[in-house]
């Protein structure tokens, strides 16, 4: 098995598609769950029909010299970080900033008016002369997949030492013959699209551009794995079992070196066809079993085609850049009750992932799945958990903590109730609701101590004075489930420091969750804490 890659930083991104043309404007619409940029298309099929098209609005005025659709998406995507682009050419060689970007349709429609040449390079040349760039340039063409793949061309030119840094992303615009192409298979509705529904009947198409910087060195938003497949099953149709999905997300979660339950949320390619669906949620639960919270974006977007890979990673970028609520599944009817049940995000909600896997299938059997993260922390090793303790407690609550996931910004990790337990009662079967605090209380300290190992230094005493705006909602923490604590620490000063703490059941359900206030005696203080005849006092 190979060792893990290194995690490269997604330092800025440029984004156009349905819900807007600017970040903010994107994040809040999509939050919302709003279709409203999904609009009519018409006198584009035969028979007088119309299908919701996810239509992005550019400015009449905007770069009228420029040769097609593409172009102007691509270029108005790069001006939203032009500044962050002109930055790095002032500490990077222009020869050593590549272009990797991913398309399906390129200049097709113009093609169809003038059909004398294609292009299919035309975005990657295009943005290297717009931007002024002198590295490497190419396009990666495998349908819906294409922008997915993109991360992986991308980061390779940096790893074999190539470029420093790469402009990562896809473009794709409308053109009426796929769109009538989707229709001749039977592959598009003429209603908005309505993934793992049960009564699907098909896709929405969309355009759109997304943009990357990638570069070496830490972000708050982290490239963390990518994985491949091929399983060439059939020319359009995905194979039904959902084999080359599942290589994929399996290849991603290798190639960042983690497991299954080190991952929170999953952006589901989910373009609302009975087939695609139906492999897709197949695969999904033989990787992740039916806990992981899904979703897919393509109601709000329409499914983007070779954009599609590098737009829904961008929103997963806007969901872990924001610290903020998991981007909903819109679904308009009824689930498909025959489908695995896994948790699908509903508007309102308050996951707030750390680490997210977003897929990409395509025609021929060309997979791709992408893996984001927060900024993860250096850790040259491990530690049991003993060595993150300033003081041996007198039970071990937390476990799996090698599968923890720890940043700065706080720390994630599992407790399995076993009938073991200093706490356990076996007419509850299970521990009581307040031992809460307790698995909250050692989580900080694991945090603490993680972050002093880091330092070289030991970890600290530490002592929790109190809580405030506690809730506990279960009966109990049930025999043989697992359960994740999640540490973020809200303020800190020398001696005292405030940590939220929340506690999800397997189903991504706050179960409890409280403010904890921690004191930090001074290395006198501790001694005297610590002795044994203050201990025989207590």
């Amino acid at each position: 098995m190979t060792s893990p890659s290194t995690p490269l930083g997604l330092t800025a991104l440029g984004l156009l598609c349905a819900l807007g043309n600017d970040l903010e404007t994107i994040y809040q619409r999509a939050l919302a769950g709003d279709t409203s940029g999904m609009r009519r298309l018409e006198g584009v099929l035969p028979g007088g029909e119309s299908t919701p098209f996810g239509c992005v609005d550019l400015p009449e005025d905007f770069e009228p010299g420029l040769n097609s659709r593409c172009e102007r998406l691509i270029a108005a995507a790069y001006q939203q970080i032009k500044a962050n682009v002109e930055e790095l050419k002032t500490r990077i060689p222009l020869e050593r900033i590549g272009v990797v970007l991913g398309t399906s349709n390129s200049e097709m429609e113009e093609f169809t008016q003038n059909p004398t040449r294609i292009d299919m390079a035309l975005p990657a040349a295009f943005l290297k002369r717009y931007a002024g760039l002198k590295g490497p340039a190419y396009v990666i063409s495998t349908a819906c997949s294409s922008s997915g793949k993109v991360f992986a061309s991308a980061r390779a030119l940096i790893e074999k030492g190539i470029c420093d840094a790469v402009l990562v992303g896809g473009v794709d615009a409308l053109t009426r013959i796929v769109v009538n192409g989707f229709y001749a298979l039977e592959a598009l509705t003429t209603e908005l699209a309505r993934p793992f529904g049960k009564d699907r009947t098909g896709i929405n198409l969309g355009e759109g551009a997304a943009l990357f910087i990638l570069e070496k060195g830490p972000a708050e938003v982290m490239l963390l794995g990518v994985g491949e497949s091929s399983d060439a099953y059939h020319l359009t149709a995905p194979e039904p079992t959902g084999m080359g999905a599942e290589a994929a997300m399996r290849a991603a979660l290798a190639d960042a070196g983690l497991s299954p339950d080190a991952v929170e949320m999953l952006n589901l390619h989910g373009t609302g066809t009975s087939y695609n669906d139906s492999m897709e949620s197949q695969a999904v639960a033989r990787v992740f079993g039916e806990r992981i919270p899904c979703a897919s974006t393509k109601p709000m977007t329409g499914h983007t085609l070779g954009a599609a890979g590098a737009i829904e990673a961008a929103l997963c970028w806007l969901i872990l850049k924001n610290k903020g609520p998991a981007i909903p599944h819109v679904l308009s009817g009824e689930r498909d009750e025959t489908l695995p049940a896994f948790p699908l995000v509903e508007k309102g909600s308050d996951l707030r992932p750390h680490t997210i896997l977003s897929t990409s299938f395509a025609f021929g059997g060309s997979n791709v799945a992408v893996l984001l993260g927060r900024q993860a922390a250096p850790m040259s090793r491990h530690y049991a958990m003993e060595e993150l303790l300033a003081h041996r407690a007198p039970m071990i609550l937390i476990d799996d903590y090698d599968e923890a996931s720890f940043s700065d910004e706080g720390l994630t990790t599992s407790v399995t109730i076993r009938a073991s337990d200093v706490f356990f009662d076996t007419a509850l079967r299970g521990t009581p609701p307040s031992t809460a605090l307790e698995y909250m209380a050692q989580s900080i300290a694991a945090y603490v101590g993680l972050l002093a190992r880091q330092e070289g230094k030991e970890p600290q005493l530490g002592f929790v004075l109190g809580s405030r705006s506690i809730t506990l909602d279960l009966p109990c923490f049930a025999e043989g489930e697992r359960y994740t604590i999640h540490v973020e620490p809200q303020f800190s000063d020398n001696q005292f420091a405030a940590f939220a703490t929340t506690i999800y059941d397997a189903a991504h359900t706050c179960v409890a969750s409280a403010i904890l206030n921690v004191f930090r005696p001074d290395e006198d203080e501790a001694k005297t804490l610590l002795s044994p005849e203050t201990r025989k006092e207590a």
